[in-house]
């Protein structure tokens, strides 16, 4: 696996530990990570896969999915767009899949960023446990 845009954490994975949504004013967990990134940063397959799906999430933004082998599948939202991500198609890792946007809802207090996902077995993992973010 390797990371999906440069930037640094800017809200952590925490599946346990609610954490503070400034925009919703509310705790909530937080099944991904967001990773900071300005507003057109390409976004890239982490890890070689098949795009399953692709849509508009009213809560998180333009949203692909990518299965990948060995059980994972990875999660990349708020994107800006949906029209380079083509369902069905083979990506390898570090393919562009699409670029960070501005198109979630609840999260738009915070900096612009990709939130990524990955599961193991349909369960959701911590994405830093598989890559490391360049500091």
């Amino acid at each position: 696996f390797s990371a999906p845009c440069e930037g640094a954490l800017l809200q952590e994975f925490s599946v346990h530990a609610p954490l503070y949504n400034e925009t919703l004013d509310d705790w909530r967990v937080h099944m991904g990570v967001d990773i900071s990134a300005p507003l057109g940063a390409e976004v890239m397959a982490i890890a070689d896969g098949i795009i399953s799906n692709k849509y508009e999430d009213l809560r998180h933004g333009y949203t692909v999915i990518i299965d990948h082998e060995g059980g994972f599948r990875s999660v990349y939202s708020n994107l800006a767009e949906l029209d380079t991500a083509v369902i069905g198609c083979r990506v390898p890792r570090g393919t562009i899949i699409s670029s960070v946007g501005d198109t979630t809802l609840y999260e738009t207090i915070a900096d612009t960023h990709l939130h990524l996902e990955l599961m193991k077995n349909e369960e959701h993992v911590n994405p830093l446990e598989y890559f490391e973010l360049a500091q």
